[in-house]
């Protein structure tokens, strides 16, 4: 009887050693990219737009889903722009703030048919867009969408439209 109880508390240490280990061990992280654009080339950046560059900013991140990614992305924007004024500040406030994330739906399995789905709406504090202005607003959002979702595919609405989001800056009046 006496080994019995020895042995019960021996598992129950051991037990109980294995959970607070397991628990005290670093939650697995997971390193995210997101784009911040630049008037100048760095090293890794792409170029794109009216002579603009996609710098892109690597972080790891606890858990991350596509919410998180935007957000960080976000206060990124926010947090680079903050030491511009004047002119320069208005550009860079276009292109980070201009989109506001309405929802995301991100299936477990996304597929063909059940794609991750991004809906955006414009801010109203922004009042509108000019031939420059609209890639510095379309372009890190979407590297940092894409680049989250790697080959799962997406689908990006703006005010509830993908047409709206493909048509966003053509100023033909063609685009479909």
């Amino acid at each position: 009887m006496k080994q019995n109880i020895k042995l019960i508390a021996l598992v129950g240490v051991i037990l109980f050693g294995s959970i607070t280990i397991a628990l005290a061990a670093p939650k697995s992280q997971k390193e995210i990219t997101y784009y911040l654009m630049s008037f100048t080339d760095q090293a890794g950046s792409k170029p794109f737009g009216c002579g603009e560059f996609l710098i892109p900013v690597k972080k790891k991140m606890k858990n991350p889903d596509l919410k998180k990614v935007l957000s960080e992305f976000t206060k990124a924007h926010i947090t680079a722009m903050s030491p511009y004024e004047g002119s320069q500040a208005q550009d860079k406030l276009f292109g980070f703030a201009f989109f506001l994330v309405d929802k995301i739906q991100e299936p477990k399995k996304p597929s063909s048919t059940n794609p991750i789905r991004v809906y955006l709406k414009q801010n109203p504090k922004i009042p509108g867009s000019t031939m420059c202005d609209d890639p510095r607003a379309t372009e890190p959002i979407k590297e940092t969408i894409s680049g989250y979702a790697g080959s799962r595919p997406v689908k990006i609405f703006f005010n509830g439209s993908e047409k709206e989001w493909r048509c966003f800056g053509d100023m033909s009046g063609l685009c479909q």
